[in-house]
């Protein structure tokens, strides 16, 4: 009876230590599931954060890299403006002076054949520079760079983009006396006719003679210079 109780209580507490051991490993297998899991989330809300954070920081500097090429691109268009504007203003307080001297003193056509020679005369930035004046019927007066065009009507001329150029700037003197004017051509000393450049002009009604009197820059060279 004793030998089968010591039996019976041997079985139960193998038995009991089996069931333990099993308790025991199921636990630390969810134990280990569950920081597995944990881990796997905690990852991935890590990589996440990290994903956003570089995001961020790849907004950040493209936001910077255009902010500065739109400084640098008003930084060299205000700077092109500002040249050609103070160009023309220096230019009409020559004109208005001959004029102011000479209208009555010289004959019109005289007068006209000084101020046509005076605007051709004039250059600035390294010769590059230079004068054009029409009169309100589109007649080119003066194309310093171009004289062989002097005498032509350019009243239907049209840039790269179709813009009515003389008509134009014929609308801007008329309304506001003088203003900036944008349009696309080609560039004398560029061999290929099919290469288009920005060109920015500054022109002025010169009331005397109803003259649009002007000059333009290429935003491309004004561009090499600021930087």
């Amino acid at each position: 009876m004793f030998k089968r109780e010591s039996l019976s209580n041997i079985y139960y507490k193998n038995f009991i230590i089996i069931i333990s051991i099993f308790l025991i490993f199921i636990f630390l297998l969810w134990a280990y599931f569950d920081v597995f899991v944990r881990y796997k989330e905690t990852s991935k809300v890590i990589s996440e954060q990290i994903i956003k954070e570089k995001k961020l920081l790849l907004k950040g500097v493209a936001d910077n890299v255009i902010n500065y090429i739109n400084y640098n691109y008003n930084l060299t268009e205000n700077n092109l403006k500002h040249t050609i504007k103070q160009e023309t203003v220096k230019t009409f307080s020559i004109l208005n002076t001959i004029y102011g001297k000479y209208h009555n003193r010289l004959k019109k056509k005289e007068l006209i054949s000084i101020i046509k020679d005076t605007l051709r005369a004039i250059r600035y930035k390294n010769n590059t520079g230079y004068f054009f004046a029409f009169d309100l019927r589109g007649i080119e007066q003066v194309f310093a760079d171009r004289p062989e065009l002097e005498g032509k009507n350019f009243i239907n001329i049209k840039d790269a983009k179709g813009h009515l150029v003389v008509q134009d700037m014929i609308k801007t003197v008329k309304e506001k006396g003088e203003g900036f004017y944008t349009y696309y051509w080609s560039k004398p000393d560029v061999k290929s006719k099919n290469l288009i450049y920005k060109k920015i002009a500054y022109i002025k009604l010169f009331k005397p003679l109803n003259w649009v009197i002007g000059t333009g820059m290429y935003y491309g060279d004004m561009r090499k210079e600021v930087k």
